[in-house]
């Protein structure tokens, strides 16, 4: 399964709201492994981090209790029409991914 994230930015009266989107399984592996389960808990997210213009301005430490495909939201005060926010993430398996989208 491919790993894939979408980002939204809109204006919501003084501030942006900046949402992401990751499609990830977010598993943790079962209580019981079955033979044919592989060694080892599935990836799960561990870190996702915020930018506007290239700046951190937030980072969520998730981990294997959050349930698949995580939506995630900040308020930001201070930024305008135009800017540029992204986020990035990793995950406890070494996978990776990231989105950016303008200000609107």
């Amino acid at each position: 399964m491919a790993n894939t994230t979408r980002i939204r930015a809109r204006r919501n009266g003084r501030q942006i709201e900046i949402l992401a989107l990751v499609k990830h399984p977010m598993e943790a592996g079962p209580a019981e492994q079955p033979a044919d389960y592989g060694t080892g808990p599935s990836p799960f997210i561990e870190s996702m981090a915020f930018m506007l213009n290239d700046r951190v301005i937030a980072v969520a430490d998730l981990g294997p209790n959050i349930d698949s495909n995580p939506l995630t939201g900040i308020a930001v005060s201070g930024a305008v029409t135009g800017d540029r926010v992204s986020v990035a993430w990793t995950d406890s398996g070494g996978g990776s991914g990231s989105a950016e989208a303008t200000v609107t």
